[in-house]
Protein backbone atom coordinates (compact mmCIF):
# COMPACT_ATOMS: atom_id res chain seq x y z
CA UNK A 1 0.00 0.00 0.00
CA UNK A 2 1.10 3.49 -0.57
CA UNK A 3 0.77 3.99 3.29
CA UNK A 4 3.57 0.95 3.73
CA UNK A 5 5.52 2.23 1.19
CA UNK A 6 5.43 5.85 2.52
CA UNK A 7 6.51 4.51 5.94
CA UNK A 8 9.23 2.45 4.64
CA UNK A 9 10.72 5.14 2.56
CA UNK A 10 11.05 7.66 5.33
CA UNK A 11 11.52 4.73 7.96
CA UNK A 12 8.87 6.45 10.05
CA UNK A 13 4.93 4.55 10.64
CA UNK A 14 2.66 7.15 10.33
CA UNK A 15 0.63 8.57 13.98
CA UNK A 16 -2.42 7.46 12.92
CA UNK A 17 -4.33 5.94 9.70
CA UNK A 18 -5.42 9.20 8.33
CA UNK A 19 -3.59 12.69 7.26
CA UNK A 20 -5.85 15.73 6.26
CA UNK A 21 -5.00 16.72 2.82
CA UNK A 22 -6.07 20.04 1.12
CA UNK A 23 -6.07 21.30 -2.68
CA UNK A 24 -4.81 25.00 -2.90
CA UNK A 25 -7.02 26.30 -5.99
CA UNK A 26 -7.32 29.84 -7.81
CA UNK A 27 -9.47 30.19 -10.29
CA UNK A 28 -10.38 26.32 -10.45
CA UNK A 29 -7.18 25.48 -10.88
CA UNK A 30 -4.44 23.59 -8.53
CA UNK A 31 -2.07 25.86 -7.33
CA UNK A 32 -0.83 23.66 -4.57
CA UNK A 33 -1.72 21.16 -1.84
CA UNK A 34 -1.30 20.81 1.64
CA UNK A 35 -1.34 17.97 4.16
CA UNK A 36 -1.86 18.37 8.26
CA UNK A 37 -0.10 15.08 10.01
CA UNK A 38 1.31 14.40 13.21
CA UNK A 39 4.73 12.71 14.13
CA UNK A 40 5.61 11.73 18.07
CA UNK A 41 8.29 13.67 19.49
CA UNK A 42 9.93 12.28 22.73
CA UNK A 43 6.18 11.05 24.34
CA UNK A 44 3.81 13.48 22.90
CA UNK A 45 2.41 13.86 18.63
CA UNK A 46 4.15 17.04 16.71
CA UNK A 47 1.20 19.03 14.61
CA UNK A 48 2.75 19.55 11.18
CA UNK A 49 1.47 21.48 8.13
CA UNK A 50 3.26 20.63 4.66
CA UNK A 51 2.39 22.86 1.71
CA UNK A 52 3.33 21.48 -1.91
CA UNK A 53 3.77 23.59 -4.64
CA UNK A 54 1.98 22.47 -7.87
CA UNK A 55 5.24 20.21 -8.87
CA UNK A 56 5.36 19.10 -5.50
CA UNK A 57 8.77 20.16 -4.52
CA UNK A 58 7.87 21.78 -0.77
CA UNK A 59 6.82 25.23 -0.41
CA UNK A 60 6.39 25.66 3.51
CA UNK A 61 6.41 23.68 6.57
CA UNK A 62 5.12 24.77 10.09
CA UNK A 63 4.80 23.42 13.18
CA UNK A 64 1.06 23.68 14.21
CA UNK A 65 1.02 22.51 17.74
CA UNK A 66 4.20 21.66 19.37
CA UNK A 67 3.50 19.38 23.05
CA UNK A 68 6.67 18.89 24.49
CA UNK A 69 8.19 20.37 27.18
CA UNK A 70 11.72 20.60 25.78
CA UNK A 71 12.68 20.84 22.03
CA UNK A 72 10.37 23.68 21.21
CA UNK A 73 13.34 25.31 19.14
CA UNK A 74 11.98 23.18 16.07
CA UNK A 75 9.26 25.90 15.78
CA UNK A 76 11.99 28.48 14.51
CA UNK A 77 10.81 29.64 11.12
CA UNK A 78 14.65 29.79 10.20
CA UNK A 79 15.13 25.77 10.81
CA UNK A 80 11.59 24.79 9.29
CA UNK A 81 12.97 27.04 6.31
CA UNK A 82 15.84 24.59 5.41
CA UNK A 83 12.70 21.92 3.92
CA UNK A 84 11.86 24.70 1.58
CA UNK A 85 12.49 23.62 -1.96
CA UNK A 86 12.88 19.94 -1.22
CA UNK A 87 11.48 17.48 -3.30
CA UNK A 88 10.97 13.71 -3.65
CA UNK A 89 14.39 13.05 -4.72
CA UNK A 90 16.57 15.84 -2.56
CA UNK A 91 18.63 14.45 0.03
CA UNK A 92 17.18 15.75 3.51
CA UNK A 93 19.18 14.36 5.99
CA UNK A 94 20.14 15.38 9.32
CA UNK A 95 24.01 17.01 9.80
CA UNK A 96 23.91 17.23 5.68
CA UNK A 97 21.38 19.06 4.15
CA UNK A 98 19.19 20.13 7.58
CA UNK A 99 21.13 21.26 10.58
CA UNK A 100 20.62 19.83 14.32
CA UNK A 101 19.02 21.69 17.33
CA UNK A 102 20.53 21.20 20.50
CA UNK A 103 18.05 19.45 22.70
CA UNK A 104 15.96 18.73 20.39
CA UNK A 105 17.08 16.48 18.54
CA UNK A 106 14.19 13.96 18.82
CA UNK A 107 11.80 16.22 17.42
CA UNK A 108 14.63 17.23 15.05
CA UNK A 109 14.58 13.30 13.58
CA UNK A 110 10.77 12.95 13.79
CA UNK A 111 10.16 16.34 11.33
CA UNK A 112 12.73 15.81 9.08
CA UNK A 113 11.28 11.62 9.05
CA UNK A 114 7.91 13.23 8.48
CA UNK A 115 8.24 15.67 5.80
CA UNK A 116 10.30 12.89 3.80
CA UNK A 117 7.22 10.75 4.34
CA UNK A 118 4.39 13.64 3.06
CA UNK A 119 6.67 13.97 0.23
CA UNK A 120 6.99 10.27 -0.54
CA UNK A 121 3.05 10.36 -0.79
CA UNK A 122 1.99 13.36 -2.22
CA UNK A 123 4.41 12.26 -5.36
CA UNK A 124 2.64 8.84 -5.44
CA UNK A 125 -0.60 9.33 -5.10
CA UNK A 126 -3.24 7.81 -7.38
CA UNK A 127 -6.87 7.74 -7.72
CA UNK A 128 -6.67 4.32 -5.58
CA UNK A 129 -5.04 5.55 -2.69
CA UNK A 130 -7.05 7.88 -1.56
CA UNK A 131 -8.40 6.18 1.64
CA UNK A 132 -5.36 7.14 3.62
CA UNK A 133 -6.72 11.31 3.21
CA UNK A 134 -9.26 13.16 4.91
CA UNK A 135 -10.25 15.63 2.41
CA UNK A 136 -10.80 18.87 3.14
CA UNK A 137 -13.40 21.03 0.94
Amino acid sequence: SLKNKSEIFAQQRFFSNFVYYYEIKENNKIIGYAILDNVLGKVKPITYLVIFNDVLSVKSVNVVKYREQYGGAIENNDWLNQFNQKTISSEIELGKSIDGISGATISVKAMIKGVKRLLYLINNLGEDERDLLVSIE
